[in-house]
């Protein structure tokens, strides 16, 4: 007999997380529709930070996946949660890291800033990797880490390789060569030979009217599908690819969507369902159209992930120690938000 699940309210589900992580102070579980939902403790990398997700459950040790929210993004929302689950339904412990994205770096030291994020977030993999976690999740990372994220969020899982040793295989979702901040300080950070993870390790799925990982120059709202591949194939390592499919026979590479081929748009924010300010809602979900798009699809996210959980797990060597000691070299930077990301508000009421 199936019984009914009752569902607390998203008030009450905050009020039980901040108080079973201050009494039990490691995991909290409780059960979700397909996984169970785990709530970890926090760790402390330039302030305190938290990290929720899911587990597959079972007696066997499993990989990790790591799920990095966008710009200005709600941390642990219906986005989040919904990847992640996709990723413990696959197998793996599947999480959603909070950092610091209330700012999208400028300056010409931009560099440095997305370092110190992304060491921020090696810190938190290495309290998963480390940690009373564990062995409570049954969570081995010498099977593998993917990383995956939407925006700076995915730069950063492809920039996470070069910060912990433990990155098996990464996913950007929109996430490429920003225009509107220079191109050259972008390059610098983003670029291929900038990004220590092998490029068959390395994945994106990118619309071809995105503005922000697409402009045709800083000055123009609107995104260039030539400027939206070029970016994409500097970023992956293809740059001999100028198609909207570059997809490899091993899923590596990029793809390019339009939106005769999503049915739902190809700008920055095509596969999101926003529930109101960019970013702001907790209710924030994963367009249909992206969620459930057919496996033969290469845009579509089940094709993605399930790229991702092949590549994270393929022929992994055992890592060495990461790359940088969080506790010790995480150097804490300040940036200025980035007000390129007003006019996906005025775009959508246009």
């Amino acid at each position: 007999v199936k019984l009914p699940r009752i569902t607390p309210s998203r008030t009450t589900q905050k009020m039980i997380r901040v108080a079973m992580n201050v009494a039990i102070g490691f995991c909290v579980p409780w059960t979700a529709d397909a996984a169970t939902r785990i709530q970890m403790v926090t760790f402390t990398s330039c302030g305190s930070w938290r990290i929720n997700g899911y587990t597959p459950g079972g007696s066997s040790n499993k990989p990790l996946a790591v799920y990095l929210h966008g710009t200005d993004m709600v941390y642990d929302n219906q986005v989040s949660r919904e990847i992640t689950e996709m990723m413990a339904n696959k197998g793996f412990v599947a999480v959603n890291i909070e950092y610091a994205n209330a700012d999208y770096p400028l300056s010409s030291s931009q560099c440095t800033e997305f370092g110190s994020k992304a060491q921020q977030i090696s810190a938190g993999i290495e309290t998963l990797c480390t940690s009373l976690n564990q062995t409570t999740l049954m969570l081995d990372c010498t099977l593998g880490v993917a990383m995956m994220g939407y925006s700076q969020g995915g730069q950063l899982a492809l920039l996470l390789g070069n910060y912990n040793n433990r990155v098996t295989a990464a996913l950007s979702i929109c996430g490429t060569l920003a225009t509107a901040v220079g191109l050259d300080e972008q390059r610098a950070c983003f670029a291929s030979s900038a990004l220590q993870l092998p490029r068959t390790k390395r994945r994106i799925t990118i619309g071809e009217e995105d503005a922000e990982f697409g402009a045709a120059s800083m000055y123009y709202w609107d995104g260039s599908p030539s400027q939206v591949i070029q970016l994409a194939a500097e970023t992956s390592g293809y740059n001999s690819c100028s198609t909207h499919n570059c997809i490899q026979s091993d899923g590596s590479g990029f793809y390019v969507s339009t939106s005769s081929e999503t049915g739902a748009g190809a700008d920055h924010t095509w596969w999101v369902n926003f529930q109101g300010w960019f970013g702001a809602s907790e209710q924030d979900s994963v367009k249909e159209e992206f969620k459930n798009a057919a496996l033969d699809e290469q845009w579509g996210l089940p094709a993605c992930l399930d790229w991702l959980a092949r590549a994270a797990v393929a022929n992994t060597p055992t890592p060495s120690p990461a790359a940088v000691a969080p506790e010790q070299q995480v150097t804490c930077g300040t940036s200025v938000r980035m007000q390129t990301f007003l006019h996906l508000a005025i775009n959508a009421m246009v």
